[in-house]
Parts: structure tokens; C-alpha cells; sequence
């Protein structure tokens, strides 16, 4: 009797065990691969329950979903002899299980290993500018290297590769700090002269306006003192306008060749007048008398004509010394 019970409990056990190794579950994001007696079979199985011979069979699941793979830094020298440290993320998947469990023992340490001599590669055949600017061409180049010996045989796609981060040496970030540097202040005198051409031009053109009408520099000068004056911290200085002189100047010197002229043919009417009472009356009186009275006369005539001469000039001087003591100040 107990040898009979010791037979069922080693029955059920070895069902147990048979069960056990008969039905897998393959998830949604898998492919199952079996292997009987070491052979793979050509049908795959997909995601779900599944019934496999206990004995004999040998299933491998195979993950489908996309791996990130992150690519250790590579340090390298570049096409233009710049040593760079560089660092990639692989983005691949496994589109063939067969390929990808027979052809290659671990195909995750195979891609990790081709894309790290890939990336050593491409730092090589590129330039540093290339590396920081032209990001995209270089990540397509390096996806093309590494899925051109991984699709095929091993059954790997990559879809997509990304750099990272570029380390450059600290004399490099240096010598590019300065030429960025020296980049920008030639754009900004750059801008800066364009600006002061374009303003010149403008105020060639104000100042062929303002030279047409006169009436417009003044304008413009007493709108400069209202803008200035709108500061009621600062001491306003009125500069005289170049224009305004003229008025002083040659007004003053007018008026005294007026006066002179007025005040002279006043006094020689006054000495015509004088030499023909003189001449009339000599008619009477006799030559002597007459020619005594033609030289007074004329020495009276002189004598006024010297005093409206002195006259003038210390009008002048005066008027001159006026003037210049006024203009002086404001230049």
C-alpha cells in the first residue's frame, strides 16, 4: 500500500513538473523562439498562452520592444586635430529573433561594442565645428554605421543615435570663448558704423534743409533749449546762432554810414547856404569884404566837415567795441 501512494505522490510531482515546463506565457511585447532537441523551429509564437512538449522543447523569449542603450564616452581626435570626449544614446530593437538569438551570442553586448568603435569612427571623419553645430548629419552617419553590420546578420535595427554631449579641453573652451567674443564685438562696431552712416546721411539731409531756409535752424535750436530745459536739474547756456551775428554786425555799421551821410550834406547845405548869403552881400559891401568873408566861409566849412568826421569814428569804434565784447561770451 505505501509503495502504491509513493508512486502517485512521484506521478504527481513529475506531472507537476511536466505542466510546469509544457505552458508558457509569452507577453505582448515578446516573441517566443523554440528550440527542440537544439533545432529552431520556423514558426514563432506570439503573445499569449502556449503549450510546449516537456520534453525535447526549449522556448527563448525575445524582448521587441525599442532598447536605449547609452554609449560610454569616447575620446578621440578629430579630423582637424582637436582631442574631444564624446557620449552617445542608441536607440535600436530586435526585428528578426531567429537572427537575433543564433547569429550573435549577446547581441546587447555586441551593439553596445559596435557602437562605441563607431562612435571612435565618426569622431575621426568629422570636424569639431561639425560635432557642436552639425548635429543631425553626424547622428545620421553614425546610425548608418552601426545598423549597416547589425540589421542584416544579427537582425538588429537602430533607429535612431544621439550625441550627447561634446567635452572639449579647457585651453579649447577658452581659444572659442575669445572667438566668440571677438565675433561679437565685430557685429557690434559693425552695427554701431552702420548706424552713425545712416545718421549722417540723415543729417546731410537736415542740414540741406535747414541751409534752404534759415528761419529753420532757429526753430530747431529753440526746440533743443525746450527739451533741455524740461531738466530742471541742469543750467541751460543759450548759444547765438551764426545767423543772428549778421543783424548785429552790419546793422549798427549801416546806421553810422547813414548818420555820417546825413550829418554831412546837412553841414554842406548849411555851408552852400552860408557862401551864397556870404557872396550875395559882398555885392554891396565890396571885394575885400567879400573875400575876407569867402575864406571864413570856407574854414567854417572845414571846421564842421572835420567834426562830423570825428564824430562818425568814435560812433564807430564805439559800436564795433560793442559788439565784439558781446559776441565773444557766447562763442
Amino acid at each position: 500500500m505505501g509503495a502504491v501512494f509513493a508512486v502517485i505522490v512521484i506521478l504527481v510531482i513529475l506531472g507537476i513538473i511536466a505542466a510546469a515546463r509544457s505552458f508558457k506565457v509569452i507577453q505582448q511585447y515578446e516573441k517566443g523562439v523554440i528550440y527542440r532537441f537544439g533545432q529552431v523551429l520556423p514558426e514563432l509564437r506570439g503573445p499569449g498562452l502556449h503549450v510546449i512538449r516537456p520534453v525535447g522543447d526549449r522556448m527563448q523569449k525575445v524582448n521587441m520592444q525599442i532598447i536605449a542603450m547609452a554609449v560610454p564616452a569616447q575620446e578621440g581626435i578629430t579630423k582637424d586635430n582637436v582631442t574631444v570626449r564624446v557620449d552617445a544614446v542608441v536607440y535600436f530593437r530586435v526585428v528578426d529573433p531567429v537572427k537575433a538569438t543564433i547569429n550573435v551570442q549577446n547581441y546587447m553586448f555586441a551593439v553596445s561594442q559596435q557602437a562605441q568603435t563607431s562612435l571612435r569612427s565618426i569622431i575621426g571623419q568629422s570636424e569639431m565645428d561639425q560635432l557642436l553645430a552639425e548635429r543631425e548629419s553626424v547622428n545620421r552617419e553614425l546610425r548608418r554605421i552601426i545598423d549597416e553590420p547589425t540589421e542584416g546578420p544579427w537582425g538588429i535595427r537602430v533607429e535612431r543615435v544621439e550625441i550627447k554631449d561634446v567635452s572639449l579641453p579647457e585651453q579649447m573652451k577658452r581659444s572659442m570663448s575669445r572667438q566668440a567674443e571677438a565675433e561679437r564685438e565685430r557685429r557690434a562696431r559693425i552695427i554701431t558704423a552702420d548706424g552713425e552712416y545712416q545718421a549722417s546721411k540723415r543729417l546731410a539731409a537736415a542740414a540741406n534743409v535747414m541751409a534752404r531756409d534759415p528761419a529753420a535752424l532757429q526753430l530747431r535750436l529753440l526746440q533743443t533749449v525746450v527739451e533741455v530745459a524740461g531738466e530742471k536739474n541742469s543750467t541751460l547756456v543759450m548759444p547765438v546762432p551764426v545767423e543772428l551775428l549778421r543783424f548785429f554786425v552790419f546793422q549798427p555799421f549801416t546806421l553810422g554810414v547813414r548818420l555820417f551821410g546825413n550829418m554831412f550834406a546837412g553841414h554842406l547845405l548849411l555851408t552852400i547856404f552860408t557862401l551864397a548869403s556870404w557872396y550875395l552881400l559882398t555885392l554891396s559891401v565890396g571885394l575885400v569884404y567879400a573875400a575876407g568873408s569867402f575864406a571864413l566861409a570856407i574854414f567854417v566849412f572845414l571846421l564842421e566837415t572835420l567834426v562830423t568826421l570825428l564824430q562818425a569814428f568814435i560812433f564807430t569804434t564805439l559800436t564795433a567795441t560793442y559788439i565784439a565784447s558781446s559776441v565773444e561770451p557766447a562763442h
